[in-house]
């Protein structure tokens, strides 16, 4: 099946890296924020960094617009009432409109709530004609940090912390764990996922906080104290940001120890295919034994650039 999206103009890399790793994805393009791919249905609803979700129905140009709509099987793709958008595109919409209605039997445009919604997206040297699969409408602003009953300034926010736990993609109902886990940030998402989740941090407040935010959003997780470097991780994945930056009382080169400390634990005690999923401070990197799978730096203002590295347990 031939897909495409649009994702976030926030980070179009990592929205572009999160489809990619849950799609398996046997061809993968990027084009400004519109991302293409071919292969097999995926969980897509579970992405943080994607706005719309298509089927791929056919691409043309603004010269051929109208005679390769023609020679495409509408029927087949448009059942019950339909309503047209444009995306970048300076058409009129009676026309994308007519170019539907005019090749299906008994035809219905509903604004409101259409039974099937088709999407004409341009690009500088082409049009992208798609069928919509998914308008994301996760609400991750209600669930910011300091919404939260457990609040600490450091916390990530709800849509980054969701795609580090989808660039595990750890099985269904399998576990995921956070040995520095602050707040419980990424726990959450992850346990709005259905994931069973653990986490540990070796500050006893910040374990309080964590179990406030778990007992107010109805979460069945795991927290406790523990050093990050010697503790037990049972888990199908491990999904962290460890301490950096200014809310860190570390010296750099304390923290730089405290990362490889970690990374040796994790590679010990996760399963072959296992995933770690971690975020760093800029141009830090360690990854010990691990196979990297994909980085990204995700910018956050002018003075923090967030570096994300997807390993796997060979």
């Amino acid at each position: 099946m031939r897909f495409a999206a649009i994702v976030s103009g926030d980070d179009i890399k990592l929205g572009a890296e999160e489809i990619k790793q849950l799609s398996a994805a046997e061809s993968f393009t990027i084009n400004g924020q519109l991302v293409l791919l071919d292969g097999k249905r995926f969980d897509y609803k579970r992405l943080a960094y994607t706005h719309r979700m298509y089927e791929l129905l056919f691409v043309t140009n603004l010269d051929n617009l109208d005679k390769d709509s023609k020679k495409f099987n509408w029927q087949k793709h448009c059942k019950g009432s339909f309503k047209v958008n444009r995306i970048n595109l300076n058409l009129d919409l009676r026309y994308l409109g007519a170019l539907v209605w005019h090749s299906i039997k008994n035809p219905k445009v509903s604004m409101d709530s259409p039974d099937t919604t088709v999407d004409f997206i341009g690009t500088d040297s082409a049009v992208y004609v798609c069928k919509l699969l998914y308008l994301n409408k996760e609400r991750f602003v209600d669930r910011r940090p300091h919404l939260r009953p457990g609040f600490h300034p450091s916390s990530l926010q709800p849509k980054l912390a969701r795609a580090l736990v989808n660039l595990a993609i750890t099985k269904k109902r399998g576990t995921v764990a956070d040995p520095f886990c602050g707040t419980g940030g990424i726990l959450l998402e992850a346990a709005l996922l259905d994931y069973k989740v653990i986490g540990s941090d070796c500050s006893a407040e910040m374990v309080r906080l964590c179990k406030r935010n778990f007992d107010h959003f109805k979460i069945k997780g795991v927290c406790s104290q523990g050093d990050a470097t010697k503790v037990k991780i049972t888990a199908d994945a491990i999904v962290t940001d460890p301490p950096y930056g200014m809310c860190s009382s570390l010296h750099k080169s304390d923290r730089n120890s405290l990362y490889k400390l970690f990374i040796s634990n994790a590679y010990r005690q996760l399963k072959s295919g296992a995933r770690l999923v971690i975020m760093f401070p800029n141009k830090v990197r360690e990854v010990g034994k691990f196979k990297v799978i994909a980085e990204i730096d995700h910018y956050m203002h002018k003075s923090l650039t967030r570096h994300i590295i997807v390993l796997e347990k060979p």
